[in-house]
């Protein structure tokens, strides 16, 4: 048998190791570092979705070969100067405002939210307010009720988002969020191509430009049926071009005024399902737990929203039932403590100081009356309550006062007469003498006195 040379098996050895190494490096370098001449988004594996990329689904999510292929098959070319304008300000929106996808399972509520949710209860939750008070294209009042005006322009977009996520921490007792939007007013007779659209998204969003649903990440159920999911093609012009448009994809029923739609989310599947009228349509995905804010837009025309999270009783009867909403609403025994993000204040806990007299006091109240007053007046067994005289002879009275009166007058009026019971102790019956007799008797008594 050939005997192989120690000197040659090491030097195959290490040319062998340099290959293997080398194509791992390239191919690395290729897939995660290497950049191509249309690269809109970055890649869904790569640093921008970070150690975090489990709780997003990826098969929502859009690489720049993905969105390529959106915008060739939706003609970009062609589109109009605004919808241009529109998408190319989102793209610049996310590369330099990337979603903030690290927080997950309630990881954007700080201690400080914590417990404004928990002492504030659904009046934590209000839709924020535009930054531009001047040009404001929509109101918000009585925190949850938006009213959109001055966006009926052409091509004007406005996004209403709430100030904090799905609350989802700690939900031992009750692991469903639910909120539902009733549609006030809404008419698009004028402009066949206004809609307005509800649903979720992640902060920061580009909500004065964009409808949820059309930047990563959000969900959007417009109101001609279109489910959209981080998808910025078909633009809105495109998917409303009536029943010729090739680019409508009605999976949801058309929304209209008085019309409520309800989003739901379980926290412990990350799964987001929507509602119509009280009737459960759809479960849009699972695994998603990348904290996210409700949100309500329009495009191109005025509206009036109402969003009950949980202040008011929901349409859908399951929600409800089962004690869904923002605030859990299971009763104290079941929220004690901290279980619930939202649980009751502990008011039967007091805080030890030793320097607080008040506190102090607390064991001897409430004071200690004397044991021989019987009743609320604080009258004792030793008074004597004269049935039938005025409020100035119920003064207390001795023995010996009585014994005195008796002796003293009983000759200038042979009719005045002491009434039973003038014994130790209140009378159980009631005098019959008249009115004359007791004027008497009252001027007598305040003579003795």
């Amino acid at each position: 048998m050939l005997s192989l040379d120690p000197a040659g098996f090491i030097a195959a050895f290490v040319v062998l190791s340099v290959v293997v190494f080398l194509t791992l490096y390239i191919c690395a370098y290729r897939l995660f570092f290497a950049n191509s001449d249309r690269n809109d988004y970055t890649f869904i594996g790569s640093d921008f979705m970070g150690s975090q990329s489990s709780d997003v689904p990826r098969e929502f999510l859009n690489d720049e070969e993905a969105l390529t292929h959106l915008a060739e098959t939706y003609d970009f070319t062609g589109l109009s100067p605004e919808e241009q304008s529109s998408y190319l300000k989102g793209e610049e929106f996310t590369k330099t405002n990337p979603p903030h996808f690290q927080n997950t399972r309630g990881k954007s509520f700080t201690p400080d939210d914590d417990k404004t949710i928990k002492d504030c209860g659904t009046t934590a939750f209000f839709f924020e307010p535009e930054t531009d008070v001047l040009s404001s294209r929509y109101l918000v009042a009585d925190r949850t009720e938006l009213s959109f005006h001055n966006n009926d322009a052409p091509y004007s977009t406005a996004t209403a988002v709430m100030n904090y996520a799905l609350p989802t921490k700690n939900r031992l007792y009750s692991d469903t969020i639910y909120f539902e939007t009733k549609v006030y007013e809404y008419d698009n007779s004028g402009n066949p191509n206004a809609h307005f659209s509800i649903g979720l998204v992640t902060k920061p969003y580009p909500s004065s430009f964009r409808l949820p649903g059309y930047n990563k990440f959000s969900i959007g159920y417009e109101s001609t049926g279109n489910l959209k999911i981080n998808k910025p093609f078909p633009t809105p012009l495109q998917q409303h071009q009536g029943e010729q448009s090739e680019y409508n994809a009605l999976v949801l029923p058309p929304l209209q005024e008085s019309d409520v739609v309800g989003f739901g989310y379980v926290a412990t599947t990350g799964t987001i399902f929507i509602t119509r009228n009280g009737k459960k349509i759809l479960d849009v995905m699972r695994g998603c737990f990348v904290d996210m804010y409700p949100a309500v837009g329009c495009f191109s025309t005025n509206a009036k929203f109402q969003v009950n999270i949980g202040q008011l009783g929901f349409v859908w009867i399951e929600a409800n039932v089962r004690k869904y909403g923002f605030v859990s609403t299971s009763e104290y025994k079941k929220i004690q403590g901290d279980r619930g993000l939202v649980a009751l204040p502990q008011y039967d806990s007091v805080i030890s100081n030793e320097e607080d007299k008040i506190l102090d006091k607390g064991e001897e109240l409430p004071p200690r009356y004397p044991e021989d007053e019987l009743d609320f007046f604080g009258r004792s067994s030793k008074d004597i309550v004269r049935i039938g005289s005025s409020s100035r002879s119920q003064a207390p009275h001795t023995t010996e006062h009585l014994s005195n009166e008796k002796e003293e007058h009983v000759d200038e009026d042979e009719e005045v007469k002491e009434p039973k019971g003038t014994e130790l102790g209140p009378s159980s019956e009631v005098t019959d003498e008249p009115e004359e007799i007791m004027d008497l008797r009252e001027r007598i008594y305040e003579q003795q006195i």
